[in-house]
């Protein structure tokens, strides 16, 4: 037992719930925030042009407003639990909102592992599916899905001396809706991105082989851009990894769905004990994985710290193409040949439209004259 400064004993699970939702949650989710932003000042630099990066930058998006409303959400669950305007924002911009970022950042995470798949395992259909144009046509039909599945979020309770349940909510069409979102973007998403996982990983350790491979026979260009894609392919393992961690349980755990998955609807078990430990360990994993994308992409991605280093110290970026962009080379001559062209006409036309010095021709040799002066037109 605790004591909250007089003889009245607080229970251990108060003091739990205090510390995780007045502290924990508040400052992982705070550092959350700023890693987003962060994120998505990177990933929108022009230097970022490969398609997965548009996916990363939905997923910052996603994972913002989500780190958001849980450092708010924090503080309802926690010191502010009685308010009466913190009892809305739970109800009427958390658990729907909430519900529609969070559905986004899954789909993107389950189409970025299809893309992934389709470059390491197809190389043909990868010139149809894995494109920039195919990324941004994807990203902007998940928002809207997104929006219309979880409308039912918002309409399933109210506040009304406290959070209650409405009529909706006891329907069958909602109990339905929970198992839906459950099955497809709980159970059915873990199962096929532990699938794409391990079938990434074992593309890793291929492509560590070939690296070594090409680096062994001097082929630094195609090393370059395998080691490119290994870093990014990492990245998403990582990715996945957080995910099974820490979003599949909230599908359980979650005011929205917990009552019906768990307990068969009985709303009076979300009071228990057992619960309130359970979604008091979720919410931190919850916050934890909505946080630390930021930090995969700095440990697993050289180019993307590169980036943020530039985005951190103001710097203008360099132009810099992408290691499948066509670049000038010597085994590119018709491209170098054509540039050394450009350049040589437009020194000659520099010549010809300077003025000639005193003593020289406009031929640009020195004069006899000059050179039997010394060169500068003084006697020796």
């Amino acid at each position: 037992m605790t004591y909250n400064g007089t003889t009245e004993p607080i229970s251990d699970i108060l003091f739990m719930e205090y510390v995780a939702y007045n502290i924990i949650v508040p400052t992982v989710s705070a550092c959350g925030v700023l890693g987003n932003i962060l994120n998505l000042l990177v990933l929108t630099r022009g230097q970022m042009k490969a398609p997965i990066y548009i996916y990363f930058t939905t997923l910052a998006v996603a994972d913002l407003v989500t780190c958001l409303l849980v450092f708010f959400s924090g503080i309802a669950k926690g010191a502010a639990a009685a308010s009466f305007w913190w009892q809305v924002f739970e109800v009427y911009f958390y658990l729907g909102i909430g519900s529609i970022s969070t559905t986004v950042s899954i789909a993107t995470i389950v189409m970025v592992t299809v893309e992934r798949l389709i470059l390491i395992r197809n190389g043909q259909s990868a010139k149809t599916y894995c494109t920039r144009e195919m990324a941004w046509r994807v990203c902007l039909v998940i928002f809207p899905v997104s929006i219309v599945f979880n409308i039912p979020y918002f309409l399933a309770f109210v506040v009304d001396d406290g959070i209650q349940e409405t009529h909706f909510y006891r329907g069958q069409y909602y109990q339905i809706h929970n198992w839906i979102r459950f099955v497809v973007f709980g159970l059915g998403t873990a199962l096929f991105l532990a699938v794409g996982n391990l079938l990434l990983i074992l593309s890793l350790r291929q492509s560590y082989r070939h690296r070594k491979t090409l680096l062994s026979q001097r082929k630094l260009r195609e090393e370059k851009r395998l080691k490119e894609q290994t870093r990014l392919t990492a990245t998403l393992v990582g990715i996945i990894v957080l995910f099974l961690i820490g979003e599949f349980p909230t599908h359980l755990a979650s005011r929205q769905s917990a009552a019906t998955l768990i307990y068969g609807g009985d709303t009076s078990q979300l009071s228990s004990d057992g619960y309130r430990t359970f979604k008091l360990v979720v919410s931190v994993l919850m916050a934890v994985h909505y946080s630390c994308n930021f930090i995969l992409y700095c440990a697993l991605n050289s180019k993307f710290l590169s980036m943020v280093s530039r985005v951190l110290l103001c710097l203008r970026a360099e132009p810099e193409l992408e290691t499948s962009d066509m670049r000038v080379t010597a085994s590119d001559p018709a491209r170098g040949m054509n540039v050394r062209a450009q350049g040589a006409r437009r020194m000659s036309a520099g010549r010809a439209a300077a003025p000639a010095a005193p003593g020289q021709t406009g031929s640009g040799h020195i004069s006899p004259l000059k050179a039997h002066l010394g060169g500068n037109g003084h006697a020796l």
